[in-house]
């Protein structure tokens, strides 16, 4: 006879029932129907943009605009000719700053309607964005 005073005495002493036709689900299984729930909707979205790094916009000196024309007027003259890299800086669309990117190919001219540099694969690149010229008779970059 079960004792009254612990409570569900009555059933405390009886066989975990286990299914025969669904299987147990296991541990992590569980676990996961809670996983889903998210109190903050779009919260993780914001801390990941808060945190992702941008770069400052270049500054360059008046040598090295100078330099960067010479080198860009000696690139379009040889259009066509050898393959060059361009290191240029795209501005982010979202907070201040941008990255810089690499372009290597052969170069088919130049689009004076946007001021663009026109590769063999239609790829445009605006002149002002430029930062840097390699290939040909350039060593690296300046």
């Amino acid at each position: 006879m079960p004792d009254p005073g612990v409570p569900y005495g009555d059933i405390i002493s009886m066989p975990h029932h286990v299914s025969p036709r669904h299987p147990r689900m296991t541990l992590i299984g569980r676990s996961a129907q809670f996983a889903p729930f998210a109190a903050l909707r779009g919260y993780s979205d914001t801390v990941a943009e808060r945190v992702r790094a941008t770069c400052p916009a270049p500054d360059p000196g008046e040598y090295e605009t100078a330099e960067l024309d010479r080198r860009l007027r000696a690139v379009l003259a040889d259009a066509g000719g050898e393959e060059y890299t361009l290191l240029y800086f795209r501005p982010d669309g979202v907070k201040p700053g941008g990255s810089y990117f690499l372009k290597t190919g052969r170069i088919r001219g130049f689009d004076a309607s946007d001021g663009c540099i026109v590769f063999y694969d239609r790829e445009k690149i605006p002149v002002s964005r430029v930062c840097g010229v390699a290939g040909g008779q350039f060593d690296g970059f300046i």
